[in-house]
């Protein structure tokens, strides 16, 4: 008995290391990962609670993610320079901007993801580079043109948006005479006016390649001039002192509702949250009237967080992760904490302006693609520059397309 037992302790012992080394060996299985690096600070929350939820479905996949606001795109040159471009990362989509990284073979081509066979083929065909490639992947967008406060246009007799130029001038007229500021406008920082002529009137910019067009040196901003319909309305419509006005002070003007319009994208709503939700209530977006056909005026979506997929990383793993926030389980955490506009569709629950842009967008009434994003470096702080002076009145708008023109020679060499 005493001999059976020793057996059975030794056979035991014996067991429990086979099955001991066979745990540690399943723990030691190597991961896939997926370094995710973005910029954008209100979706931390719940880019981590996607993270871990997709963990939690695909223990053998682990999602690292990272953010950074400042200098993000110092930091990504510098580890690109190091060899330690992480599997994910948040781009400047153009093709401008991404064709060093196509020449280098730094990152992949994304035509087969799952999700892209989702996007309408307007919006494929505008991430569509010269080569037939896809080479990011969209999960947040944008919006950018005019908020507007529906009380107020209904007081001067508009129940709808005026959706042509002289309607809007219409309207600007209508609004003075009952002492309402027509546009709240924040001159006195570049970025908040210079980006008009290429949010005004897109498809005059995505039908003709135009900053393609400008690289080769075949093109001239006169080309654009008839944004300048609407950009003079905007200027002549604003409040008193306009250029000494920041962003704050602008988004402060519509606020009060001692302005009716004001140009900017959807975090102007997101300012006017913490100042007046009232008025966001009754605000929605609409695109800028810069011609008298409706067709032509058109809400810009603009492009928030576009992803770039490096070479070394297993696409078959990124695919799972988009596929699972957009058609799975992440789904629901998108909607729930993320809260953001997508091109995706999936819905959240929202502030007035941010369901406007969704309607709109539902009503094909929108354009959106990769030309904005594919100007030079430094470029949008020189036409920042430039417009200021032409709204200030120190140059000409015949002063201001030559000076564009120059600027971007100047930029590209």
């Amino acid at each position: 008995m005493k001999k059976a037992g020793i057996i059975l302790l030794v056979l035991l012992v014996g067991f429990s290391t086979v099955w001991a080394a066979g745990t540690q060996e399943t723990k030691a299985v190597p991961q896939t990962e997926i370094n995710v690096f973005y910029y954008k600070d209100t979706v931390v929350d719940g880019m981590n609670a996607l993270a871990s939820a997709f963990m939690a479905e695909n223990p053998t996949i682990a999602v690292k993610n990272e953010m950074l606001t400042t200098e993000f795109n110092t930091v990504l040159s510098s580890r690109y320079a190091a060899g330690q471009l992480p599997e994910l990362w948040a781009a400047q989509p153009g093709e401008t901007a991404l064709k060093p990284y196509i020449d280098a073979k730094a990152i992949q081509k994304v035509n087969d993801v799952k999700v892209l066979q989702e996007l309408s083929d307007d919006f494929k065909r505008s991430i569509t580079f010269s080569d037939g490639n896809i080479y990011v992947i969209p999960l947040l967008s944008t919006a950018r043109g005019i908020i507007y406060n529906k009380e107020l246009f209904k007081k001067v007799g508009f129940d709808e948006f005026p959706n042509t130029l002289d309607g809007l001038k219409e309207a600007c007229r209508r609004l003075k005479a009952q002492g309402i500021i027509p546009f709240a406008v924040s001159g006195a920082e570049g970025w908040a006016v210079g980006s008009l002529p290429y949010q005004v009137g897109h498809e005059i910019f995505a039908s003709a390649d135009f900053f393609e067009r400008m690289d080769a040196g075949t093109a001239s901003h006169t080309e654009v001039r008839e944004v300048f319909n609407f950009i003079d309305v905007f200027r002549d419509n604003a409040q008193p002192r306009f250029m000494d006005t920041d962003f704050m002070g602008s988004v402060s003007l519509y606020a009060q509702e001692r302005a009716a319009m004001i140009f900017q994208g959807p975090w102007a709503a997101d300012a006017m949250m913490d100042l007046a939700p009232e008025v966001v209530a009754k605000s929605a977006m609409a695109g800028a009237p810069y011609t008298n056909d409706p067709d032509r005026n058109l809400l810009y979506i603009d492009y928030d967080m576009y992803f770039a997929v490096s070479s070394k990383a297993d696409l078959a793993a990124v695919d799972a992760y988009f596929d699972f926030i957009v058609n799975g389980n992440g789904r629901k955490i998108f909607s729930e904490q993320v809260k953001s506009l997508n091109p995706y569709g999936i819905p959240f629950k929202t502030h007035a302006v941010n369901q406007s842009i969704l309607d709109l967008s539902a009503k094909g009434l929108t354009i959106g693609d990769l030309q904005y994003a594919n100007a030079p470096d430094g470029w949008w702080q020189n036409q920042g520059v430039a417009m200021q002076e032409y709204l200030g009145g120190q140059i000409t708008k015949d002063q201001m397309l030559a000076k564009l023109d120059r600027d971007w020679a100047a930029a590209i060499r």
